[in-house]
């Protein structure tokens, strides 16, 4: 999977060119400069703002009240700001940093400038998945601070959650922000063993001197294809970017729309092909009524007319002497012929009712009935087997045959 870290310039413009590198497998593939519209395509995009964009400042978050708490971040750093609560963009980068209980650091942004950023991009068709300031990503070594100088100007990262903008200077004589921070960390005991430096190298023996602590240039200078610090994402609360599902959703709007209006066509063609039918049906079923009503003239109440005209029908045949393949002689006659001739004991007793044959009788197996029911097994006829159990002489069974198919 590809990334495009894009690193915004401090005086952003959709027609600045802007440094960029496309990483793959979090590996460099290539890296320059062009403006928005010239950017190559990745499949994520991460944001990198200057150092002096983003401050940092320490609060304590009330652990029982912490979720309330976490949507009023920046009334809760109030006193440190310079801008009213109102107008700056604070989420949460690592609790428990500082050292003091419940203590968090949190990352402070101007909602203005994050906004026009967001819209000068959105403008240009790029959406980024994380936005972090350049001060956070450096990579640290053990009991070390990272400064980068580039065109003049330094920042400073000296913990995974913490950075500063140093402002200008030059290769002889350090900022003097680098000193004051380096001071407050002698202070509180965690002064870094060493200063390594990417970028722009400055006098590193000039610098150990006035500092006092040993500087010297990084070993490795693609600080800017580092592995990235999960440490903080802007990209939160009001600014956070929208699912990957409705973005999804988005691109297939109009493949979307022409499945919606085909279903449609078809629902509608369905509906057409339903009501035609069902008036064919009630066509027929009227014309059918009309025809029994002719003919049987007799009849006062009608429900089903094909049924009552089939039965009328059988009455007719029976008035006449005709006989059905459903009658008594009929049915003997079709067993006769496909049975053969049983011996005189096997025939038990016999029973007929309603186009219903029983012949109770006797085989020497189960599997000699069984062949009893395959030869009846024929169009016409529906053959059964039941009550099948042992008796002196084989075993007895009833097969039960209907005229008809099953």
């Amino acid at each position: 999977m590809t990334t495009l870290r894009l690193f915004v310039a401090e005086d952003f413009s959709a027609d600045a060119a802007h440094e960029w590198v496309l990483l793959d497998e979090g590996r460099q593939r290539r890296s320059g400069a062009d403006k928005l519209a010239a950017l190559p395509a990745a499949h994520r995009i991460e944001v990198v703002v200057p150092a002096r964009w983003v401050c940092f400042q320490k609060a304590r978050i009330p652990e029982g009240n912490r979720r309330r708490a976490l949507t009023a971040l920046a009334y809760l750093i109030e006193d440190d700001l310079v801008a009213p609560p109102e107008s700056v963009h604070v989420v949460p980068v690592e609790a428990g940093n500082g050292g003091a209980s419940g203590e968090s650091v949190l990352a402070v942004i101007d909602k203005a400038l994050l906004k026009r950023l967001l819209d000068g991009l959105a403008q240009a068709g790029i959406r980024p998945n994380c936005l972090y300031p350049a001060s956070l990503l450096p990579p640290l070594l053990e009991v070390s601070w990272a400064v980068v100088r580039e065109r003049g100007e330094a920042f400073l990262r000296t913990a995974a959650a913490q950075g500063y903008a140093l402002g200008k200077s030059d290769a002889t004589n350090p900022p003097p922000l680098l000193s004051v921070v380096l001071a407050e960390a002698r202070l509180a005991g965690n002064a870094p063993a060493q200063i390594i430096v990417h970028g722009d190298q400055p006098d590193c023996a000039a610098w150990s001197q006035a500092l006092g602590v040993p500087v010297q240039a990084a070993s490795e200078p693609g600080w800017k294809s580092a592995p990235r610090s999960n440490a903080v994402d802007l990209l939160q609360g009001e600014f956070a970017p929208p699912s990957a599902i409705w973005e999804t959703l988005k691109l297939a709007r109009p493949a979307l729309i022409i499945g919606a209006v085909a279903l449609a066509v078809s629902l509608a063609g369905l509906c057409f092909d339903w009501a035609a039918k069902k008036f064919e049906e009630r066509r027929i079923d009227g014309a059918m009524t009309a025809l029994f009503k002719a003919t049987f003239s007799d009849a006062t109440v009608i429900v089903d007319a094909p049924l009552q005209m089939r039965r009328k029908l059988a009455e007719m045949q029976h008035a006449a002497g005709q006989v059905e393949s459903g009658d008594f002689l009929p049915m003997l006659a079709a067993l006769s012929t496909r049975l053969g001739a049983l011996p005189a004991d096997a025939v038990r007793s016999m029973a007929y009712e309603k186009g219903v044959l029983t012949l109770h009788l006797l085989s020497p197996s189960r599997e000699a009935a069984q062949a009893l029911q395959g030869k009846l097994a024929v169009p016409g006829l529906t053959p059964e087997l039941g009550d099948l159990k042992v008796a002196r002489g084989g075993v007895e069974f009833d097969l039960v045959v209907k005229a008809g198919n099953p």
